[in-house]
């Protein structure tokens, strides 16, 4: 069985999918399997993963009907095999020794998560910082070093290794734009021994076609609302001590994003929508002022009386 299984879900992803592939069959450590979920492209994908298929026994293709990165994600976590797992999305590239850093770091520390930075990567320009000395940074606890802003950690998936044990109970929130931060809030909490390593071995892209960057709307709302009621029954159930940080740590970060964005597009419907689940989320406990800034409180107490 191989060491590490990659999962990459793919859906119409021509554009950047041989760059991404590229990436992952280039690296300096071998053992690994390239989980490829081909969640019901309409363009070349579906050619462009046989061809690599074709030359690289370690890549697997799982065709599915489109559900979306979540499903396609859990599709992967369903059949790996590896001691350890990655996610990479298809159109990122990875540092060549992006799972030779992160393995021999897991494995000479004992980490059950191992992180690592990552560059911001644009059409036209297909690198990102690779050089750089390893400085590795250990912390016993992991869910206070996610949470805390200052350490850079971020909720995304993506620039991590995670023991695949420590997520055999755990699949991500489907149809959801925002399902990172919900899998890592709650993931974070059983975590032990987190391993930070600041080197920039991941390369995100930068796309118009960007969660963050696309027209808000009020699905992105009922989405972060969810999420937010996913992760504090999770900690309800398992973590009851852990609550109020995450909430006030975590939870606000998505309220504060509730609202600007909210504030910024001017839609009244839209403003409607959010004050309703701002009022649902606040009535249940699930959200506070606290770990607001002033601004803030002043726009949630708007939402509350609307």
């Amino acid at each position: 069985m191989p060491n590490i299984s990659v999962i990459v879900p793919v859906y119409n992803s021509e554009k950047y999918l041989s760059l991404c592939l590229d990436s992952i069959v280039g690296q300096s450590y071998g053992d690994f399997e390239a989980i490829c979920i081909n969640d019901g492209s309409t363009d070349g994908s579906t050619k462009i993963l046989q061809e690599y298929a074709e030359k690289d026994q370690r890549i697997r293709i799982i065709n599915q009907e489109n559900k979306g990165q979540s499903a396609a994600r859990n599709a992967g976590l369903d059949v790996a095999k590896g001691k350890y797992i990655a996610f990479v999305d298809s159109d990122d590239v990875v540092n060549p020794r992006f799972l030779e850093i992160l393995y021999t770091a897991a494995e000479n520390t004992g980490s059950e998560v191992v992180c690592c930075g990552f560059g911001k990567i644009y059409d036209g320009q297909e690198s990102f910082i690779k050089k750089g000395i390893v400085h590795p940074v250990v912390y016993k606890k992991a869910l206070k070093a996610l949470l805390d802003v200052r350490n850079f950690i971020q909720f995304s998936v993506w620039n991590k290794l995670y023991k695949s044990e420590l997520l055999k109970n755990f699949r991500f929130m489907e149809n959801n734009s925002f399902e990172d931060w919900v899998f890592n809030s709650c993931v974070f909490a059983n975590v032990k021994s987190l391993l930070w390593i600041k080197n920039k071995l991941y390369g995100y892209r930068i796309s118009e076609n960007s969660i963050m960057r696309r027209p808000f709307t009020a699905k992105k709302i009922s989405d972060y609302a969810a999420g937010i009621r996913c992760v504090y029954e999770y900690y309800q159930h398992h973590f009851p001590q852990f609550w109020e940080e995450v909430k006030t740590n975590r939870v606000s970060r998505s309220l504060k994003m509730m609202m600007s964005k909210t504030v910024k597009s001017h839609d009244k419907k839209l403003y409607s929508k959010t004050a309703e689940e701002i009022k649902d989320l606040y009535k249940n406990g699930l959200i506070g002022y606290k770990g607001l800034p002033i601004i803030y409180k002043i726009r949630l107490y708007k939402f509350l009386h609307y």
